[in-house]
């Protein structure tokens, strides 16, 4: 599989399970991981 990065693109490093634990970021994580979830099923769809 191959991605290409380019001058639009962007990555950003996951967070760890201590900072899931964080109050303040609980919610965002818990969205990320529904996505990624959700993401390992279905995969893309556009």
């Amino acid at each position: 599989m191959q991605y290409l990065l380019d001058s639009s693109s962007w990555v950003e490093q996951l967070p760890s399970e201590s900072q899931c634990q964080a109050s303040r970021k609980r919610f965002q994580c818990k969205d990320l991981n529904t996505f990624l979830s959700q993401y390992q099923t279905d995969g893309c769809t556009q």
